[in-house]
């Protein structure tokens, strides 16, 4: 059993509360157990690089949240639209919420990194972690030098090696570092020191509440496949549009495609679906997660597709354990460790990534299930997700991953 021995906890995150990540559960867990977490984050502004509607961009801001202390600073807005603004919200964060854990901070037992993005965003944890002498903890969700190149930097010699050399004094003042993914570990592992232990911890599902399904999608003849996340260039959401309009006219008349949620590259999806004049796709916009469990359930299927690079063939996104607890059948666009797991386990269908054809088979594949098939891959994910993803027991598990890092388990 996880000690319970209470804690001063320092998150250090880009993203928290009002935006959805799991850091929010994660903390809130935390206050419950007794100890007393502060969160050093920015203005809310993701995923459209807005702020929400009564929001305000002060340069310092603190406020209360759910028993624990926020304290926030300037975030840069626009960056949906510009890499430059993109480049420069990451470094600003880096630079402003270094500042402030200075300044802020104060003697944690410990502080915890929550890094969903950009490596940048840790920096405030080093630099505080460093200067009080206090044990940090990083969670890794994204895979750093890797992802920089699979988001299309160019590489080069000169800056290969200026990012090796960033990304390993990043993780050196580390005590711990868990990853989200199992195949992270060993892409870290040249990159950080010897001995550092670094666990495997992964995402655990939202909770979704039993719902009706949403009528919207009830079509009498018609299967409703859903897409549910971030639209951006790396979901490889263009082949997916491809071999969709590929299908011949009467199977694409069996089948329709949602796109939930919005991002960098919703703009272009949206406009080339106009253009091609291409039937039976459906763009849903940002949708409260209140009101995601009867979509989910009005659903046939869930579409979770990753671009065609070397990192995610190692990753398997915070989505797939949704689509488990949604309990219906996954079609997975993926290589790699996703692809293995849909397969291994019965949970649906999967397609190379970089294969339009291969995508268009799938979807086809997918419209001639039987439907006690769909059925029982639905019911072998909401399985694996007892088995390996119990939130409970993650959340044991880096309750005491934390007590180990401060000394007192």
């Amino acid at each position: 059993m996880a000690s319970t021995r209470s804690l001063r906890i320092l998150i250090v995150s880009e993203r928290f509360h009002p935006e959805e990540f799991r850091i929010n559960d994660l903390a809130r867990d935390w206050v419950a157990r007794g100890h007393r977490v502060e969160v050093l984050t920015q203005v809310p502004s993701y995923p459209r690089g807005e702020l929400p509607p009564g929001w305000v961009n002060r340069p310092v801001a603190a406020e209360a949240w759910e028993g624990l202390r926020i304290r926030r600073v300037r975030t840069v807005t626009g960056y949906a639209a510009s890499l430059r603004r993109k480049l420069w919200n990451y470094l600003s964060f880096a630079l402003r919420g270094s500042l402030a854990a200075l300044a802020h901070g104060g003697r944690p037992d410990v502080v915890f990194s929550y890094n969903t993005g950009p490596l940048t965003s840790v920096l405030p944890a080093v630099v505080l972690a460093r200067w009080r002498r206090v044990p940090l903890v990083i969670w890794t969700q994204d895979l750093w030098p890797d992802s920089v190149w699979a988001y299309g930097f160019r590489r080069t010699p000169l800056r290969e090696a200026l990012l090796n050399g960033f990304v390993r004094g990043c993780y050196r003042p580390a005590r711990r570092v868990l990853v989200s993914c199992a195949g992270f570990r060993a892409a870290l592992a040249p990159h950080l020191p010897a001995g550092l232990p670094v666990d495997f911890v992964p995402n655990w599902a939202e909770t979704l509440a039993e719902a009706e399904p949403d009528p919207r999608l009830a079509e009498p003849g018609c299967l409703q496949l859903t897409f549910a996340g971030n639209l951006g260039k790396v979901q490889n959401l263009d082949r997916v549009l491809s071999a969709f309009a590929a299908l011949p006219a009467p199977v694409r008349a069996t089948l329709r495609l949602n796109f939930v949620g919005d991002g960098s590259h919703a703009a272009a999806l949206r406009k080339r679906v106009e253009v091609e004049a291409i039937p039976g796709v459906r763009f849903w916009g940002r949708v409260p997660a209140a009101a995601m469990p009867a979509l989910y359930a009005a659903s046939d299927g869930l579409l979770v597709p990753l671009d065609d690079q070397p990192i995610f063939h190692l990753t398997v996104p915070a989505k797939f354990q949704t689509c488990l607890a949604a309990g219906r059948p996954i079609l997975a666009i993926a290589g790699g460790e996703l692809q293995r797991l849909v397969e291994q386990e019965g949970l649906g269908l999967t397609a190379p990534p970089g294969d339009v054809e291969g995508i268009r088979r799938t979807l086809e594949a997918f419209t001639r299930l039987d439907p006690a098939e769909r059925r029982a891959m639905g019911g072998r994910g909401r399985a694996l997700l007892r088995r390996d993803y119990d939130r409970q027991d993650l959340l044991d598990r880096l309750n005491l991953v934390l007590q180990q890092a401060a000394g007192r388990a």
